[in-house]
């Protein structure tokens, strides 16, 4: 068998078989026309490409919860409160926390707008049924720090009888650890203005 050349069997053995020396120039040729011959029957077998699903991206600790637009819900806030260590509970549209200082206890109620975009907080603090029997001297002092405060302010739930402060929060870019931030910003103003809205502390 000459340089080049090599022998290709047709499926026989012995004198018989279909033994023919072919170059390699026939070799190539007949490899040519079989994938020719296949190409179509292949073409037409092959499966249509499907595109890749897209890549969601990974969500961060909290974010999850978010509401499609910065809108948040009740349920949200809650899940976020329990996320970073508090125990709230369902109190109609709000999550009530229950706070308790070495010498006052109250609650916190916090809840979104009803557009989901705001988040508000009130911290029921001292019950006052009848306001017109309450010191003007208090009040006014109550006035002066709600020109001072930016964020927060005080008012008088009357269907509560109570004095309240209030907090609000917009929705957007909010989530887990910036909420227990806000919520304890507003513990450390109750703390601080407790000589102004506690009756213990006022004069007549």
């Amino acid at each position: 068998m000459g340089v080049g050349t090599l022998r290709v069997s047709w499926g026989q053995t012995g004198e018989n078989s279909l033994c023919r020396p072919l170059t390699v120039g026939r070799v190539r040729l007949l490899i040519s026309g079989a994938l020719l011959c296949l190409a179509p029957g292949v073409m037409a077998a092959a499966p249509p490409k499907r595109a890749a699903p897209p890549v969601r991206p990974v969500p961060r600790p909290g974010a999850a919860a978010r509401m499609v637009g910065g809108a948040i819900s009740s349920s949200t806030l809650g899940q976020w409160l329990k996320s970073v260590g508090y125990a709230p509970t369902p109190a109609g549209p709000f999550q009530r926390l229950r706070v308790e200082e070495p010498d006052f206890v109250y609650t916190i109620d916090i809840g979104p707008t009803p557009s989901g975009e705001w988040v508000i907080g009130v911290a029921n603090l001292a019950p006052i049924p009848d306001l017109t029997h309450t010191p003007s001297g208090p009040l006014l002092a109550l006035l002066t720090r709600n020109d001072r405060e930016v964020g927060v302010y005080f008012s008088y739930n009357r269907d509560a009888g109570r004095l309240v402060l209030n907090a609000t929060a917009p929705g957007k870019n909010l989530d887990a650890a910036r909420l227990k931030t806000w919520v304890e910003a507003l513990k450390k103003s109750v703390r601080e203005t407790e000589g102004l809205w506690s009756p213990r502390h006022w004069s007549n």
